[in-house]
């Protein structure tokens, strides 16, 4: 018989069969120790009947004769809440269907249960000591395809940028400025787009890198199916932030008025108008801290809409002052390597990456490094 219960720390439901009853194993949505418990006395005859009708309830028979021949210690099966069953699954990592018994994705490996909507967000706080660290390790394992996941999507923009920027701007000096500045426009939207696509991709690669998961230089262009959402969430930021700038400008253009006009003279007006450009990059860089785990969010629990803006701006009080460390430090060391030509920022830019990414796994609870490949084929989930 089938016993079903919840875990006490992320409340994440469990099944197994009631012979494990008392034994001891590893939430594998959270990784906490949990006891199973004895079966109650009194079942529901519901539940009688439909146990005698489908033995195997919702369990698929592989996955049990799996978990038969698994020694105690392996994490329990578990399901979502939602009893029904689709035809297939999609792999939120590569996209890829799968049968809907699948464990595991046939094409990238990664777990199909690792990624929830129904599993409860569990959030931690980010400790930038254990960032830096892990970071450093997981790059150094990992030097080729980090560099790869980062410098690759770099070069595939600046090649599409050459094209949609040189055409209109030679049309422009040669034959029409007008026709050359509307396709030098479209030129920059259609980057725009490029460019959104190629750091979709170059998360998911330092995603799967940092979580020890197979990775290739084809996950850059697996990443459709995010792809509208990851527009529509760029949209809505872009539009905050431009309606933030026509804030500050609008009060920071009436205080120079006010003050030319009042007989403060240029000092006054020259005040006014670096105060409000360093309050908007104040307002800049408080939206970087707040939003930069939005595509990792989008990537990992594949949330519709605006989900995971949502998601996102929630996170915001467990890592702001980790994030302001973070990306200060970054940025440090971006500009190091770019000291030398920008050759060093070819190996700066990609570790500050791995350093969000670390971050962004950290937050959510997730195993990172070594903590995680021993067992990322086997386990169900691996957080």
């Amino acid at each position: 018989m089938v016993i079903e219960f919840n875990c006490p720390e992320c409340n994440q439901t469990l099944k197994t069969q009631d012979e494990r009853a008392g034994k001891s194993a590893k939430c594998p949505n959270c990784g906490t120790p949990v006891t199973v418990p004895s079966p109650g006395a009194e079942q529901d005859e519901q539940d009688e009947q439909d146990e005698q009708a489908d033995p195997w309830g919702s369990i698929d028979s592989d996955e049990f004769a799996e978990e038969e021949s698994a020694p105690a210690e392996q994490p329990f099966s578990f399901s979502p809440a939602s009893t029904s069953t689709p035809d297939s699954v999609n792999c939120a990592i590569c996209g890829e269907q799968n049968p809907a018994h699948a464990t595991n994705c046939r094409a990238c490996g990664e777990s199909l249960n690792i990624r929830s909507i129904q599993s409860p967000l569990r959030q931690r706080e980010v400790h930038v000591g254990f960032v830096f660290s892990e970071a450093w390790e997981i790059y150094k394992d990992n030097l080729g395809i980090s560099i790869a996941a980062v410098m690759v999507p770099g070069l595939l923009a600046i090649v599409a940028l050459l094209p949609l920027i040189g055409i209109p701007a030679v049309i422009a000096e040669e034959a029409d400025n007008a026709v050359g500045a509307i396709l030098m426009l479209v030129g920059m939207g259609v980057f725009f787009l490029i460019f959104i696509y190629l750091q979709l991709g170059s998360k998911l690669m330092l995603l799967k890198i940092a979580r020890g998961l197979p990775v290739g230089i084809g996950d850059l262009f697996k990443v459709g199916k995010y792809y509208i959402r990851a527009l529509l969430i760029a949209f809505v930021v872009a539009s905050l932030f431009s309606l933030f700038s026509c804030i500050i400008f609008a009060i920071g253009g009436g205080l120079v008025a006010a003050a030319i006009e009042g007989g403060g003279g240029n000092e006054l007006a020259f005040v006014g108008v670096i105060g409000g450009y360093l309050f908007l990059f104040l307002i800049l860089f408080v939206m970087q801290v707040a939003v930069w785990p939005c595509p990792y969010v989008l990537i990992d629990r594949d949330e519709p809409g605006l989900g995971s803006l949502s998601t996102t701006f929630k996170l915001f009080k467990y890592h702001w002052v980790a994030s302001l460390v973070i990306i200060f430090v970054g940025g440090l060391i971006n500009q190091v390597g770019g000291m030398a030509c920008y050759v060093g920022a070819i190996f700066t830019m990609p570790y500050v990456e791995m350093m969000m990414t670390v971050a962004y796994c950290q937050l959510m609870g997730y195993k990172t490094g070594e903590r995680s490949r021993h067992s990322v084929r086997n386990s169900p989930v691996n957080r």
